[in-house]
């Protein structure tokens, strides 16, 4: 990171001059961080530049020491569990029919970085991290910053044009999901950094003059109730698809599942994410509590729409909830038979 990681001066001093290098380069500063945090968590190297951010203050003081610093372990083990275990910071998760990488997906995201000149290294993260995304919106402000300062005004709006369509195709499709299932975690600082590179991304965009494309929208799977209407439906086809963001537009965590077990009384099991819920919604059925379990999954979705009712969102996304919900009201009323 070094002296390329951005303070607060120096992000404010760039967005107040107005000037188009200093705010390129700005940008690519904050990208870079941003990505740094997304791949690492908080770490030794990074800490001065959370702390200097006023933003995150707060969101620090869980990792606070009285007498000892920090715990930087803690700060670890909250990024592994967040961003390695719960919640996946992949666009196949969330696009991908499947929720599986290396797909259609991952291919296509693979040739955006080759078309907008973005060098990606196959022996790192795949093309549809994250974290890999972000570095190449800072690799091409950087560059737009370049061309600016050298007076190559074409140039700069070109390697803009570029930027846009990486920040359009590669993240702006996933991004709504994906920051709300982070900010559901409850880890304050990586719900604070979902609304730092929320705040970013609002800015570079609002600044792209173009409109939002809507390549996501055909893309999305049947809605539920079209998937309830088959005589052939079980509670671990409702399961699947509730848990494939693709096409219910919601992401829950193993955490999530557990923790509306743990409301419901009832075992969650093990297995994968759509094991688990279909465990739940067995064991609500089997205890007469499932109106109550549906009744929870429709609260998480509220939340969910409350949430992404964002510029990033596009309408897609909120449409894809409204529709889950309108499902799920409809399944609450059924009487399941186990």
């Amino acid at each position: 990171m070094g002296s390329d990681a951005p303070s607060a001066e120096t992000l404010e001093a760039a967005f107040a001059r107005g000037e188009p290098a200093a705010l390129a380069v700005a940008r690519a500063r904050a990208y870079t961080l941003f990505s740094s945090w997304i791949r690492r968590g908080l770490v030794a190297e990074s800490l001065p530049h959370a702390e200097a951010l006023p933003e995150l203050a707060e969101a620090l003081e869980p990792w606070r020491r009285s007498r000892e610093g920090w715990d930087l372990e803690a700060a670890a083990a909250a990024h592994q569990r967040v961003l390695g275990h719960e919640v996946f910071p992949v666009a196949s998760a969330f696009l991908d029919p499947a929720g599986r990488a290396g797909g259609e997906v991952t291919r296509s995201l693979q040739d955006l970085l080759q078309d907008t000149g973005v060098p990606w290294d196959p022996t790192d993260e795949g093309p549809d991290h994250l974290a890999v995304l972000l570095d190449g919106l800072a690799f091409l402000s950087a560059a737009e910053a370049e061309a600016h300062r050298d007076g190559r005004g074409s140039t700069a709006d070109a390697v803009r044009g570029q930027a846009t369509r990486l920040l359009q195709r590669g993240l702006l499709s996933w991004w709504a999901p994906f920051s709300e299932a982070v900010r559901d975690e409850g880890e304050p600082f990586f719900a604070r950094l979902m609304d730092l590179i929320e705040a970013l991304l609002t800015d570079h965009w609002a600044g792209a003059d173009t409109e939002r494309e809507g390549e996501e929208r055909s893309a999305l799977a049947s809605p539920l109730a079209q998937l309830l209407e088959s005589p052939a439906c079980g509670l671990a086809d409702i399961a699947e698809h509730l848990t494939l963001p693709h096409g219910s537009g919601l992401f829950l965590s193993r955490r999530s599942i557990r923790d509306l077990a743990r409301t419901l009384g009832v075992p969650v099991g093990f297995g994968t994410r759509s094991q688990r819920l279909e465990t739940l919604l067995r064991s609500a059925a089997e205890v007469d509590r499932w109106p109550e379990g549906i009744g929870l999954l429709i609260g998480r979705v509220r939340s969910a729409e409350a949430r992404m009712a964002t510029p990033l969102a596009g309408e897609t996304w909120i449409e894809r909830l409204q529709q889950t919900r309108a499902g799920l009201e409809s399944l609450r009323r059924v009487t399941l038979n186990t």
